[in-house]
């Protein structure tokens, strides 16, 4: 990853209808953006200490929710879950971190039934071994309860969603045989299980209350079957109790985000890749069986991807994701609105090199495994690799840092 990278992670509409973004520029800084309802900015925030990485965000009786990891450093000994709540002026509240093992990761973060939150994360029980970590915290952050949900192999999630009796839908995924499955839990009030369900048909990322009370679910799987195996955006139904009724495939690429759209239609968000170096981000209408209404495709020269949507109060589709083909330096944070006929109103493009943070990153009390204060990446370094560690997108807007082996 080149270090002038700005990627947005995720949106949501304020009470005044505008937009606040949360995301990272120049890879190693955490930015909060508010901007109105044509994108120009109001005010942003710029998170440095110790490396943060927020990539979720709620909404919450007027205040701003945004979620993340507090990255490894020798001071908190670990990797810590991360919330921040920011008034709608954009002064900070307050942040908290939580932990539990010597691994806690950030995931994802959802309105609770009441005026707190519900926390989606996981912890490492041991060796490359994550669990599910839910927490439900209240207004001040304070945790109310903790569960978690694991398997022998490897878990993680991506999304949760109220359920219309008041409970979850916690959307994740399981390793089954050392395969990657969709895992679906219902969750009640307090945490505790009321049933679940594995897919082996493909990886979900997103999901939505259907207009029957069931539920859709958008991701990605892949062809084996095929000359070339690639991913394919996969689209699923299942009913309240997790029972699948349909799924469905279309072309290639992957499924971000997934919305209700009215008519008993859906709004789904997704990329598509001509190459390694060359995405289109992907927005396509479906009727409640999934028969595609329209598509439409958004992109430039460069990689353009939307990796998160809403649909807002005025019935648009406002997405937030990563674009190397517009106006800007490097890879900017994409900012675009498009109306119920998928057609374009606006793109706005915001560029890290606007706000005067300082283009390096120090390693040493960051990740534990450098002793030597002060090494730092300059503008000249083109990947992570070349100083001794690498940055990998494990899953999609998951970033993940890794020691190199030196032997």
């Amino acid at each position: 990853m080149p270090l002038n990278e700005d990627v947005g992670f995720a949106v949501v509409e304020t009470s005044d209808g505008d937009y606040v973004i949360c995301g990272i520029i120049r890879v190693m800084y955490s930015i909060v953006l508010k901007v109105d309802k044509t994108g120009e900015e109001k005010w942003h925030k710029i998170f440095d200490q110790t490396h943060p990485m927020l990539t979720s965000i709620t909404y919450v009786n007027g205040k701003i929710f945004t979620l993340g990891t507090i990255l490894w450093n020798k001071t908190t000994g670990g990797n810590a879950v991360w919330l921040v709540k920011i008034d709608e002026d954009g002064n900070v509240l307050w942040n908290k971190t939580y932990r539990e093992h010597s691994e806690a990761l950030g995931r994802t973060i959802a309105k609770a039934t009441d005026q707190g939150c519900l926390i989606g994360a996981v912890v490492a029980v041991r060796s490359r071994h994550f669990d599910i970590w839910l927490l439900k915290v209240s207004e001040d952050g304070d945790v109310e309860w903790n569960v978690t949900y694991g398997s022998e192999g490897y878990d993680d999630v991506h999304a949760i969603i109220q359920a219309v009796d008041g409970g979850y839908i916690v959307l994740g995924v399981t390793e089954i045989n050392e395969v990657e499955h969709t895992w679906l839990i219902k969750i009640n009030e307090s945490g505790a299980v009321e049933w679940n369900k594995t897919y082996a048909y493909g990886i979900a990322h997103s999901i939505t209350q259907a207009w029957d009370n069931g539920y859709v679910l958008v991701g990605w799987t892949s062809q084996p079957e095929r000359e070339e195996e690639r991913a394919r955006l996969w689209l699923a139904k299942v009913n309240e109790s997790g029972v699948m009724e349909w799924n469905q495939t279309y072309g290639f690429g992957g499924g971000y985000s997934i919305v209700r759209a009215p008519n008993n239609n859906y709004v789904i968000l997704g990329n598509v890749w001509s190459n390694e170096t060359r995405s289109d981000v992907l927005l396509m209408k479906v009727d409640e069986r999934g028969n595609v209404i329209w598509n439409n495709t958004y992109g430039g020269r460069g990689r353009d991807c939307g990796l998160s949507m809403i649909r807002d109060s005025n019935g648009d589709y406002v997405i937030v994701g990563e674009t190397a083909s517009f106006e800007g330096d490097g890879i900017n944070i994409l900012l675009m609105k498009v109306d119920d006929n998928g057609t374009l109103e606006w793109i706005k493009v915001y560029s890290g090199s606007r706000y005067k943070v300082p283009f390096v990153a120090y390693l040493c009390d960051c990740f534990g495994f450098m002793d030597v204060v002060g090494r730092v990446f300059n503008a000249g370094v083109s990947t992570v690799d070349a100083v001794g560690f690498k940055l990998g997108l494990i899953r999609p807007y998951h970033y993940y840092f890794f020691p190199l082996n030196n032997n």
